[in-house]
């Protein structure tokens, strides 16, 4: 894995990571302590994504081949 994806998965998951919370401040600021339905699959979907790229890119790279491009 180069560095520049490295970075690049590091980014992308600082994003998700702050979208959720925004999602975390609206719940507080609305006075509710869970998730909706649809709320908890954002979370989720942004979830398995970033996962399932981390793990092409780890995969990837244990094949020494070029890793997946975003």
């Amino acid at each position: 894995m180069t560095a520049a994806l490295a970075v690049e998965l590091l980014l992308a998951l600082l994003s998700k990571a702050s979208e959720i919370g925004a999602m975390v401040a609206k719940l507080n600021m609305e006075g509710r302590t869970t998730f909706t339905p649809d709320e908890w699959a954002i979370i989720v979907s942004a979830d398995d994504a970033a996962r399932k790229r981390l793990v092409d890119a780890i995969a990837a790279a244990k094949a020494g081949e070029n890793p997946p491009t975003p």
